[in-house]
């Protein structure tokens, strides 16, 4: 069942279910990052707020860009906290819109309800050096936010 699964998941992601990813980056930040506007995130132990990569061979290969964080947000109702990848200074799908909620607020003027969230890109490039760099922006309403214990993953 499980072999079946993972090549349905694989045919699905348009992968042949004989390939593999190769990670070409893995970074962490594990403490907590806020704002109340558009905010260029940490994203390594050192607190960079940009990690270049490498995209090898000598055709564009298709590369996704996993952000993972613990969020929250304060505000009303509708508040959210929008994500976005940037890649060589260009926002990436499915984050080059405004709209997709990374995490919602709890409802209430303080910020006190965190859940863990994640959000993955997509992106053909070309061979060589490449920068990534997460925005993290309070739309609908959302007062505050908060990220954390954020994982940046880049894979072919």
């Amino acid at each position: 069942m499980q072999t079946r699964l993972a090549a349905a998941l694989a045919l699905f992601l348009g992968l042949t279910t004989a390939g593999h990813a190769d990670i070409l980056k893995a970074v962490t930040f594990g403490q907590d990052a806020s704002g109340t506007t558009r905010t260029q995130m940490p994203l390594n132990g050192a607190a960079a707020t940009s990690v270049s990569f490498s995209v090898s061979g000598n055709q564009s290969k298709k590369i996704a860009i996993t952000y993972s964080a613990s969020c929250g947000a304060a505000g009303p109702v509708n508040g959210f906290i929008d994500i976005d990848i940037v890649v060589d200074g260009l926002e990436i799908p499915p984050t080059d819109t405004s709209g997709e909620s990374f995490c919602s607020t709890d409802q209430t003027v303080a910020l006190d309800t965190l859940a863990r969230a994640t959000i993955i890109g997509v992106k053909n490039l070309t061979p060589g050096q490449h920068t990534v760099e997460v925005f993290a922006e309070s739309l609908g309403g959302a007062t505050s936010f908060q990220l954390g214990y954020a994982t940046l993953l880049i894979q072919d």
